[in-house]
């Protein structure tokens, strides 16, 4: 998704819950050099060090995320959106730290799209003037478990 509706290799990105940092293995692999991560646990973190990021930042539950209003050019989230991690209320943090037009990439596992409000939440973004969605699929995600997740993809206004 990042790479059909961003043109520019050179943009600063932020990986939200990058854990052991395979979405900065794909990013690099893929031509991307300039992106931080942030995660919870300082363990995976440590894993990620190898995977090409530029900074990673400890992120502290319940506590906005370490970087300033508007600092990346795209943020991701990939598998955050699930059981037991953060609901749609961290959308919110995304906006906050995307630039104007920027981009924001996310996945919402099945299992909590419904329950916890997430489609919702997307579309009051949305009315709200904060972000338009640009793509939004439900596919394969967890491939050997059978589950799936909503891939979306929005450009942030204002």
């Amino acid at each position: 998704m990042l790479m059909r509706h961003c043109r520019s290799r050179d943009i600063q990105i932020l990986d939200v819950g990058c854990g052991t940092g395979i979405v900065g293995e794909h990013l690099h692999a893929n031509g991307f050099r300039r992106f931080d991560g942030t995660d919870p646990s300082l363990e995976m973190m440590q894993h990620a060090r190898a995977r090409s990021y530029e900074n990673l930042l400890q992120l502290i539950p319940d506590q906005p995320l370490p970087v300033s209003d508007s600092e990346y050019d795209a943020t991701l989230c990939v598998g955050v959106f699930t059981h037991g991690h953060l609901g749609p209320e961290g959308f919110s943090e995304l906006i906050r730290v995307t630039k104007p037009n920027g981009l924001i990439c996310f996945t919402v596992n099945e299992g909590v799209w419904d329950n916890e409000g997430f489609a919702n939440a997307i579309e009051q973004h949305s009315l709200a003037g904060e972000w338009e969605v640009l793509e939004m699929i439900k596919q394969d995600y967890m491939v050997n478990e059978g589950i799936q997740a909503w891939y979306v993809a929005v450009k942030v206004l204002g």
